[in-house]
């Protein structure tokens, strides 16, 4: 049993390699250029200089209890972190959904489901060498980053999967590998798209403000405001409020899931807590918008609060990622990165055909998320829309927040099925939401300000 103590302790570890890494992030040109955040940079550090490298001789030396300590962290905090990110979310009316999110919605599934069965292809071909699940990490890592490894890492352990650890350093790989090539691979397709006159409102990358690059804003000015209070500060912080606020949402999903548990209610007893609370937290504010209450929240502080959960829950993460384990399926993993590499760029190129105009401004964020995070996504449609005029980050934003969510859902699906029954009807079934997304795109029309 951990003391409070020692639990604080190893969290103010943590908060020191965050800064460490912030600190490489704003001196180093490489960190700049691939715009990596300083999460990872600081638990990459920790990883290469830590037990897991080193063992007894390690650099920097972390107790091995703090590392199991560490490993659990991802699948506790993407709990809050899901039910976090859905409140405050603003549900599209039927016209803005039927004209402008209809395509892009379409497009996301796509691309989501080519993951999926990339990865289940991958998985079948070395199913002898590997463990069951291998394969869902080219979702879990490129599409959900460093946080969903957390929620791959829950879903294998509800599953009693005694390699949920491996499979969670897996897909932490597959989301370093992912951001990575997101920016790499994307600025690469940007300028292809350039020079064949493809794209609507291109700016040059050198335009990318200084404090863009490095991550800090030096002009008092040009700050970001951080959020406006709903409370009074001498009642009750708001900071501490919007936490409570969060705290609902994910406590329904931790007793729903130890209600589904313990009845062992049929198809929801392996369903993870992240899910249940994402789901309640879609309901609550359902409710609480249509009943005129919606001004409780305020989305700006809503946002630091879970960009906080997430920064300390990807530097544990790779901190105690188990490097030896993960390293012994180096093959199937390169395999797997560079199948999803080229299936991400051909998702890419198919945008074209499947998005109105602006079909450049719409992949590329779709692609810079799919890959990456989205603040790759973000980079990267301000390189060519630097003042969003394009339809890209409505039509995205509302895709992401109606098929992220299912996927992540399915991701769980899948690992029951392929442990169950193997690869075969995980794969088909990708496969055939694939086609019908494809397929789906032609039933929406576009809107007049996409013509």
């Amino acid at each position: 049993m951990v003391s409070v103590e020692t639990f604080l302790l190893q969290i103010l570890v943590l908060s020191l390699f965050l800064l460490f890494g912030y600190i490489l992030r704003l001196k180093v040109k490489i960190f700049q250029k691939l715009f990596i955040p300083a999460p990872i940079i600081g638990g990459i550090i920790g990883l290469v200089l830590g037990p897991a490298t080193w063992g007894e001789k390690a650099i920097i030396p972390i107790p091995a209890d703090w590392i199991e300590v560490y490993s659990r962290i991802p699948g506790v905090l993407i709990t809050a972190v899901m039910a976090g990110s859905v409140l405050g979310i603003r549900f599209p009316g039927k016209r803005e959904f039927v004209e402008s999110v209809g395509k892009h919605l379409s497009y996301t599934v796509a691309f989501y489901s080519s993951q999926f069965a990339i990865g289940g292809i991958v998985g079948a071909i070395f199913a002898a060498g590997v463990y069951k699940t291998f394969g869902l990490e080219l979702f879990a890592g490129f599409s959900g980053g460093h946080g969903t490894a957390g929620v791959y890492g829950q879903i294998l352990e509800g599953l009693k999967a005694d390699w949920w650890l491996v499979g969670q350093g897996v897909a932490l790989t597959s989301a370093t590998i992912g951001i990575v090539f997101g920016v790499v691979g994307g600025m690469l397709l940007i300028n292809i798209a350039a020079r064949k006159g493809q794209t609507a409102l291109l700016a040059s990358p050198k335009e990318i403000p200084e404090e863009v690059r490095k991550g800090i804003c030096k002009d008092e000015c040009n700050r970001k405001i951080v959020g406006k209070s709903v409370t009074a500060w001498d009642v009750l912080d708001p900071i501490s409020y919007t936490f409570c606020l969060i705290a609902i949402p994910t406590l329904a999903g931790i007793m729903m899931r130890k209600a589904f548990t313990a009845y062992s209610v049929a198809g929801f007893k392996d369903v993870g807590a992240y899910a249940w609370a994402l789901t309640a937290s879609a309901v609550l504010w359902l409710l609480v918008e249509r009943c005129g209450f919606g001004w409780i929240l305020d989305r700006d502080i809503k946002n630091r609060i879970v960009g906080t959960m997430v920064d300390f829950l990807v530097v544990a993460a790779i901190i105690s990622l188990p490097l030896k384990a993960v390293s012994q399926y180096i093959l199937p993993i390169g395999v797997l990165m560079v199948c999803g590499i080229v299936g991400a760029v051909f998702m890419f190129l198919l945008g074209k055909w499947l998005l109105p105009d602006y079909w450049v401004e719409r992949s590329i964020m779709t692609f810079g998320q799919c890959t990456g995070v989205t603040a790759t996504g973000l980079l990267l449609l301000r390189i060519v829309d630097p003042d969003f005029k394009s339809p890209a980050v409505t039509a995205w934003g509302f895709s992401y927040l109606l098929a992220f969510p299912v996927f992540s859902i399915y991701m769980g699906i899948g690992a029951a099925m392929i442990m169950s029954r193997g690869y075969l009807g995980f794969v088909l079934l990708s496969v055939v939401i694939m086609i019908v997304a494809i397929w789906s795109v032609r039933l929406f029309p576009c809107s007049e300000k996409d013509k």
